[in-house]
């Protein structure tokens, strides 16, 4: 009798175990999704500054005096060459957010995979545990 119970307290160890592993891998992929969701809303918010600037760039007049920030110091720009730099940060942004909306798809689709997983154990462990019991 002391021996089936030994190997019932291994077998649950073991079962424990996997299961503890399985939680850490489910929140460490949640934890690398709700940052990427950062960084989106993040790239977001700076493609909607820069659609704005680029309107009022737009409505300008033709004469304007523009200004590039950089460090300390103000540079003089054409109205031109600040447009064309909002349309490449822009275009900058885009392709940075699609990268990240690709990214936490597939990161998604992982959590997904290790959620069922980890609900896969719980049943398995609740099974042994019922039969063990038994």
């Amino acid at each position: 009798m002391a021996a089936s119970m030994q190997m019932f307290d291994d077998i649950m160890k073991n079962v424990q175990k996997e299961l503890q592993e399985q939680v850490h891998k489910v929140k460490a992929i949640d934890a690398e999704r709700q940052a990427m969701g950062r960084r989106i809303g993040q790239l977001e918010s700076q493609l909607a500054e820069c659609k704005v600037v680029l309107m009022e760039l737009n409505s300008a007049p033709e004469d304007s005096k523009c200004y590039k920030v950089l460090g300390p110091v103000l540079l003089d720009q054409t109205l031109e060459q600040s447009k064309e730099n909002i349309v490449k940060r822009g275009d900058v942004l885009n392709a940075e957010l699609s990268k990240m909306k690709k990214l936490i798809a597939d990161c998604i689709e992982k959590f997904k995979t290790e959620k069922q997983s980890l609900d896969e154990l719980n049943a398995k462990a609740k099974q042994i545990k019922a039969a063990l019991e038994n």
